[in-house]
Formats: structure tokens, C-alpha cells, sequence
């Protein structure tokens, strides 16, 4: 085997920059004074096109305290809660193990403790349970006498299990983000933005996001002030930017919100985290992404979600110290293993399919650790663009996770699969599955089959969406002070509020150095331009040394940013794509 070292280095496709006609720009200009040129070509062509729609854009902090409509199921739940609260009885609050189950179940735990509630917390164990809401979840709640149970991120299809619950006399209210049946559990109250006659239909609110809604609307029950809900927002953000869902709207203003305060103020259970991460920096959507979330999913992925929940629900940063050691631990154990499958895995990948032609990939091996399984499937699609699925096999029995490529519906291919599954579920970008060993070859057939059929016109190379095409005088001149403030405040960036990605031709560098073993750092200029030289970072396209530091011309895609380092920030460039290099 040994193919690893031959990973294909994907080379993205450049989308055309969106057009705006003159008179457009102008108009959006006249009416939002000071604007910079390139600023505004990109808020236009995200939509933000007159004076309202721009602030309302720009300073969305704002809408996080003020015009949130109420949720269908609300004023039910409320008034639940708030009895279960008064009667001192028994409420459970039940998570999913990933960040949006944990968070969620943090933050309304603390809440309801905050209330004198006598209110314990459930995350069901990733292996021995599964997703949602489980017979052993129920029959504890049942057991230890709780008569409400609110549950977090899940619950919207587990129909049969509030029923169980019901007949034991306990309740439920359902907070939940994924996408109802046709037939609802038969809970007191159901909290999910996904119902069509919910005034929030359409925002893509996570769990976290769910319950914080809740947790606002039982301030105002319990005449609490505003600082008790604030309290939520950093965990909020943090499950929010985890759970990628779409940066838009009410989600854009709980993430900038928790951001500022996460910053300022972080939870001691974060704050515990990052001393062990030996991170100090400013946190934003990325930090959060690739440094809080990895080591809070550690847990359920390798151990148990309770001990997220621990670290998340400590008052302060001693006691939490412990609770984060632990997760770091974990995650570390969690990169091996990581890094060990992918390995491998890409080797059965070259092994079957060597020439890469085939519409997806498909592999298995017993023994490998069900926690990492998704993440192996996560890095199989960056090495090799398309529908990717990996199982292990435990006892004649195959679990599986998939993910999917832009544009490409994932769980459509999984259901056409149905009949030689035994369990299944997911949406458009990710799934699970599991089957029998002895069907493996059918299956792997069968989706092959599936994706083939779906991808129609879909490139086999991710897309690179360029916003803006121009010489580096057109955004570094006079004005670039403004321009550079302006795009910072497009920030949080994230689903459907994506980084703005410049293109710009007939580039050369100088200073060329290798960082690390992958990584090339540059000053790169435009010959005869007046805008001078900007620092690049250009993360694995150390193989382009020579043929930089031997005068190639080249077209750069790339973000405007700042560096930061041992407590210093400086402007910076992240190239995306270094493309058509030539001597000339």
C-alpha cells in the first residue's frame, strides 16, 4: 500500500467574480456615504443594496436583543418550565454529545440551576445509545421520577420515545433545528425553526441557538434582567460557528455578540480550555471552529459527552482546570487516531480506485474507532473531491459516516441505498449508516451507482468563488485604511457570509521562504504598480519554491487579513490558489 505520500493536491476551479453594473454601484455609494468602491461591489452582490439592508448588516449586534419574533410552541413551553420551576419538580435536560448538544445542554442547565430549579443534565452515549432521544434516556428519566424533560438538539423524530415517555407520565418539550417528519412527536411543546408555521421559518438556527430563544423568553416570564440571557451568548456563538450553519440574519447577530463577549468575558469552562491550548490570541468563527470545537466533540467521540457538559458548567477556572486537561488529552488522542486512519484509509482508496475515476469512494476496515470515522471521511474528500463514505466493522456489522461534496445531495444517495441498510439518516452534506458485513460489495456498488447518477454536470474539483478581480492599487491607494476597516466589519465570516476572495493577474514575488515543511511565506507586488509589496502566507504550496523564486509570473486568488504573532498583528495576504505561472 503506502500511497499516502501521492495524495492528490486538488486544484480548485475559479468561479467569475459577479458582475454589478456601474449605476448600481453608484446608487448603493450615493447612499451609504464613504463606502469604499470594492466594499460596496461585494455587499451589493450579496444583496445588501440600499441603506437599511447595509446597516442592518454592518452593525448586527443590534438585532440580538431587540425584533425576535416568538416561536411557534413558545408560550407552551414557557409556561411548563415555569411550572415545573414553581413545583419544584424534577426537570432533565437531555443533549446530543456533539458542541450543539453539549452547549445547548450547558447553557440551559446553568439556567435553570440559576432558578433554584431542581434540574439534573442526560447526554446519551455515542455507542450504546446513539443519536437522539434513547429507550435508556427515557427509562432513567422515568426511574428517578423526572416529570419534564427538555431536550436539546434532538427530538424532532423521536416519535416512539416521547410516546414511551408519555405513558410513564413524563413530558417532553422538544427544542430542535433538524428537519420535522410528517408526523410529530407527541411533545407538551416543540421549539423548531424548521416548522412551517413558525415565525422564525427559515433562520438556520442550531440547537444552542433554540434554547437560547428559550431561555429569553423565560427572563421575561421570570422578570429577569437581560444579563441572565447574555450570559448564554458565548456558548451560543461557539455552537453556532460549530454546527456550520448559515452566518445570516439572527445567527450573524448571536456569533458577533458571543464572539465580543467570549473574548471579553469567556465561561471559566472556555477559558480553562484555551490555558490548556496554550492559546491567547483574539478568537474568531476559525479559532472557534478548529480550537474550541475538536476538543468539546473529543469527548463524545472517545469517552463520554458528560465530561464536555463538566467542563462547560464549572464556575470557575480551578475547578474547571481538571475538566479541561482531560479533554486535552482526548483530543490529542483523538489527532492520532485521526491522522492513523486517514492514513490508512487513503491507502485503500488508492488501492481500489488507483487512478481516482470513480464517482465516490467507499472503504472499511474493522477496528478503527467509530469517533473518527467522520473525520476520516471529512479528509478523504479533500484528497479526492467526491461522495466519500467509511466504515468500521464491528462484529459483522459495518457503522458508516459519509460527507458530501458542494451541490451534491448526500442523503438522497444514502436512501437510494435503503434496502441494504439496516439503519440510516443525515441530510444533503453528511450521513450515517450501518449494515451487514456480507453487504459491503452491494452497497459499495450500489452508492457508486447512486452518485454517478446524481452528479450530473457537478465538476470533480471544489470551487474557489472569486468576488472581486483587481490590481492590488485598486484596494491598497489612499483610502486603504477605510477599506481595510470596511471589509474587517463583513466579519463573522461563515456559511452564506464567506470571506471575500480577491483575484488579481500578472503577479511576482520576492523573499520567497519555505515555513515548516509545507508553507511558503513571499512579498508579492505587481511590476510598475504603485501599491508596493504585501506580505503572503501560502499554506501548502511549498512545492511552487523554485519556481517563484526564479521570477515565475503568476494569477494569485486571496484574502485581505492580519497576521497575528506573539501578541503582534500585521496586515497580511492568505493566497488560496497560486495558478498559471509562466516565465514571461
Amino acid at each position: 500500500m503506502q500511497h499516502q505520500e501521492e495524495a492528490l493536491k486538488l486544484v480548485p476551479e475559479w468561479t467569475d467574480p459577479p458582475s454589478c453594473a456601474p449605476e448600481n454601484l453608484k446608487a448603493l455609494m450615493n447612499e451609504v456615504k464613504g463606502l469604499h468602491p470594492i466594499v460596496a461591489r461585494i455587499l451589493y452582490n450579496r444583496g445588501y443594496r440600499n441603506f437599511a439592508a447595509v446597516r442592518s448588516f454592518m452593525r448586527p449586534a443590534e438585532n440580538a436583543s431587540t425584533n425576535i419574533p416568538e416561536m411557534k410552541g413558545m408560550k407552551t413551553a414557557v409556561s411548563r418550565i415555569g411550572t415545573a420551576v414553581r413545583n419544584d419538580e424534577k426537570i432533565l435536560v437531555y443533549g446530543d454529545y456533539d458542541v450543539d448538544g453539549t452547549c445547548s445542554t450547558a447553557v440551559m442547565y446553568t439556567f435553570l440551576k440559576s432558578l433554584k430549579a431542581k434540574v439534573e443534565y442526560y447526554n446519551p452515549d455515542r455507542y450504546a445509545e446513539g443519536y437522539g432521544i434513547s429507550k435508556a434516556g427515557v427509562e432513567y428519566a422515568a426511574h428517578e421520577g423526572f416529570g419534564l424533560v427538555i431536550a436539546l438538539d434532538c427530538g424532532i423524530a423521536a416519535v416512539d420515545r416521547i410516546a414511551e415517555a408519555k405513558n410513564l407520565g413524563v413530558d417532553f418539550i422538544v427544542c430542535d433545528h433538524h428537519m420535522p417528519g410528517e408526523v410529530l412527536p407527541p411533545a407538551v411543546a416543540i421549539l423548531n425553526p424548521k416548522q412551517k408555521d413558525c415565525a422564525l421559518y427559515g433562520e438556520e438556527l442550531c440547537g444552542c441557538g433554540v434554547a437560547f430563544l428559550l431561555i429569553r423568553a423565560l427572563c421575561r416570564h421570570f422578570n429577569l434582567n437581560e444579563e441572565h440571557w447574555k450570559a448564554a451568548l458565548p456558548l451560543v456563538a461557539v455552537a453556532t460557528c460549530c454546527d456550520i450553519v448559515d452566518l445570516t440574519g439572527l445567527n450573524r447577530s448571536l456569533v458577533m455578540t458571543g464572539l465580543q463577549l467570549l473574548n471579553k468575558t469567556p465561561p471559566p469552562g472556555i477559558s480553562a480550555m484555551l490555558k490548556k491550548a496554550a492559546y491567547a490570541g483574539t478568537l474568531d468563527v476559525s479559532d472557534v471552529v478548529f480550537k474550541i470545537g475538536p476538543r468539546i466533540n473529543a469527548a463524545g467521540r472517545l469517552a463520554h459527552a458528560r465530561e464536555a457538559v463538566q467542563l462547560l458548567t464549572q464556575k470557575d477556572v480551578p475547578s474547571a482546570m481538571p475538566f479541561a486537561e482531560r479533554l486535552e488529552e482526548l483530543n490529542r488522542e483523538r489527532r492520532i487516531l485521526d491522522k492513523e486512519v486517514t492514513a490508512l484509509a487513503v491507502d485503500l482508496m488508492r488501492d481500489y480506485d488507483p487512478d481516482l475515476t470513480a464517482s465516490a469512494t467507499v472503504v472499511k476496515s474493522d477496528g478503527w474507532h467509530k469517533g473518527v470515522i467522520g473525520i476520516t471521511a471529512s479528509r478523504l474528500t479533500e484528497v479526492c473531491y467526491r461522495p466519500t463514505v467509511v466504515f468500521t466493522e464491528i462484529d459483522g456489522m459495518l457503522t458508516g459516516s459519509a460527507r458530501s461534496i458542494e451541490g451534491f445531495d448526500l442523503f438522497k444517495a444514502v436512501k437510494d441505498c435503503a434496502e441494504l441498510l439496516t439503519n440510516y439518516g443525515g441530510h444533503r452534506s453528511a450521513a450515517g449508516m450501518s449494515l451487514k458485513a456480507e453487504n459491503f460489495e452491494a452497497f459499495r456498488s450500489m452508492f457508486e451507482a447512486a452518485v454517478a447518477r446524481g452528479m450530473g454536470d457537478l465538476t470533480r474539483r471544489p470551487k474557489l468563488y472569486i468576488d472581486v478581480e483587481a490590481d492590488f492599487e485598486d484596494w491598497h491607494d489612499e483610502h486603504f485604511k477605510g477599506f481595510f476597516n470596511q471589509l474587517n466589519r463583513l466579519k463573522p465570516y461563515g456559511p452564506k457570509n464567506r470571506e471575500p476572495v480577491f483575484a488579481t493577474r500578472r503577479c511576482s514575488a520576492a523573499d520567497v521562504r519555505v515555513v515548516g515543511t509545507e508553507h511558503l511565506k513571499f512579498k508579492v507586488y505587481q511590476e510598475g504598480s504603485k501599491a508596493g509589496r504585501f506580505p503572503v502566507i501560502a499554506f501548502r504550496c511549498a512545492d511552487l519554491y523554485d519556481r517563484l523564486v526564479s521570477g515565475a509570473r503568476f494569477d494569485m486568488a486571496y484574502t485581505v487579513g492580519s497576521n497575528h504573532w506573539n501578541g503582534v498583528t500585521s496586515f497580511q495576504l492568505e493566497a488560496k490558489d497560486i495558478t498559471n505561472l509562466s516565465e514571461d
